[in-house]
């Protein structure tokens, strides 16, 4: 699990499981939230990060 801080630690419980998808543009990933409040606030910050990534390669001038 990563926990924002920098630090990697185990998840105890079950190990690692997947589903492999027959469409190989598929990807499904998952988390262990300990703190959903602090969670939403990560994705809020990322999705805005996000945006404005797109934001400045919409907006360059053509080549």
């Amino acid at each position: 699990m990563h926990d924002w801080s920098g630090n990697r630690e185990q998840i105890k419980g079950e190990p690692d499981r997947f589903v492999a998808s027959d469409d190989g543009l598929v990807m499904r990933t998952s988390v262990y939230v300990q703190n959903p409040k602090v969670f939403c606030e990560c994705m809020k910050w990322k999705h805005k990060e996000v945006e404005q990534k797109w934001k400045v390669y919409y907006d360059m001038a053509p080549a």
